[in-house]
């Protein structure tokens, strides 16, 4: 990954996915999502680096229990 991440938040994600926040959050909760990376304290600012949610999608959407992330 080069130094120039794309980031985007809840509402970014969820329109991406084509789903509501709260479905993400459940999604989330229940392990279909990749975790985010969380900015600020209190894991109150959620963010997905685009190419990875990009690169998820491209394989299919797999629980995020059985991906890794990393491209091939």
């Amino acid at each position: 990954m080069n130094g120039n991440l794309q980031l985007i938040n809840r509402r970014q994600l969820a329109e991406k996915l084509g789903i509501s926040i709260r479905t993400l959050q459940r999604w989330l909760s229940m392990g279909k999502i990749p975790k985010p990376i969380y900015l600020g304290s209190r894991r109150r600012l959620p963010r997905w680096v685009l190419s990875k949610i990009d690169h998820w999608i491209m394989s299919n959407c797999p629980n995020d229990k059985n991906w890794n992330g990393e491209e091939e």
